[in-house]
Formats: structure tokens, sequence, C-alpha cells
């Protein structure tokens, strides 16, 4: 004999407006590539401001020394 139902069970999946987790699991690749390719973006743009150069492109480990500028002594001003 089969049991009677009186409402279906229903379990509220946790969101974020309209994004489920996996929905969001199934962009995250596409999200994650978009994001690298700005940051990589933003750091091209920015490599010859001399602020992003003393904050963060000197501070990389073993390129940092591409952007450390040394003056001769003969070629510097007195």
């Amino acid at each position: 004999m089969s049991r009677y139902i009186k409402a279906p069970i229903l379990k509220a999946a946790s969101h974020y407006g309209s994004i489920t987790a996996t929905g969001f699991a199934a962009y995250f690749p596409i999200l994650a590539a978009w994001g690298a390719a700005a940051g990589m973006g933003a750091f091209v743009f920015t490599e010859n401001w001399p602020l992003f150069q003393n904050t963060f492109f000197k501070k990389i480990p073993y390129f940092g020394q591409h952007w450390v500028k040394e003056i001769a002594p003969e070629d510097s001003p007195i």
C-alpha cells in the first residue's frame, strides 16, 4: 500500500539573485579566463607608470630587475 503525501517536500537551493551554485560552477572557467585577461591587460597598460613600477613591478621576483633604472655615474648630473 502506498502512503498518502499531503504536500510536496520542497527545499530551497542557495542562490544569489538567479544564480545557483551549479550555475556558477558552469560559468567559473569562463569568468576566471576573462578575469585573468583583464588583470594582464591592466599590467600591460600600467607598465610605464612610475607609481605602478615602484609599487608592483619592481617587487616581482626575478623579473623585477627589468624596471630598475641604474644611471651610470658619468651620466648623472652633479
